[in-house]
């Protein structure tokens, strides 16, 4: 993302209003936790296309990583409203929750998110980590199996496989 920087910055220039060009350099900024500007640029990709989701998404999680949880809430709830079974909006909002320790919010979107992509790594991760801190419900196993089915080379099937290595040894 580095190197894209200077050239969305050469673009954001030429362009000031182009909802792509801001959306791009307001996610790669909020990656680089630079929040503020990140927030800034987002705010304004929702004010010239308020129907982007992707948009919504992205201002939630800058506004969450800035600390402005309610604003990061109504931001996720507005893409909810534009896309309600968009996996992106439903796994985004569940790590959310979960970050913000409502594991049974947290679930309830994550389980939507996996209706859409049931085999998606990060989605099922997140849920069986939530599932783990509401007391280890009997499902986590079932996402631990399907986690090292359909990824058996992913860090957290090797997690696994170590966390299974070390219980059976005991």
């Amino acid at each position: 993302m580095r190197c894209r920087g200077p050239i969305l910055e050469t673009l954001l220039k030429r362009e000031p209003n182009n909802p792509e060009v801001l959306y791009s350099l307001g996610v790669a900024l909020s990656a680089q936790k630079q929040s503020d500007r990140a927030i800034d640029l987002l705010t304004k990709v929702t004010k010239l296309d308020p129907e982007q989701v992707n948009g919504w998404i992205a201002l939630g999680t800058a506004l969450d990583q800035g600390g402005q949880t309610e604003k990061a809430a109504e931001a996720f709830e507005q893409a909810l409203t534009l896309d309600p079974r968009n996996f992106h909006v439903c796994r985004s909002y569940g790590n959310f929750f979960a970050e913000h320790g409502n594991l049974k919010k947290a679930e309830e979107y994550l389980r939507s998110a996996l209706s859409d992509s049931p085999t998606d790594i990060q989605t099922l991760a997140l849920l069986g980590d939530c599932l783990k801190k509401q007391g280890g419900s009997d499902l986590v196993g079932e996402i631990e199996q399907q986690i090292l089915d359909n990824h058996p080379d992913s860090d957290a099937a090797k997690l696994i496989r170590t966390a299974r290595g070390l219980r059976d040894n005991l």
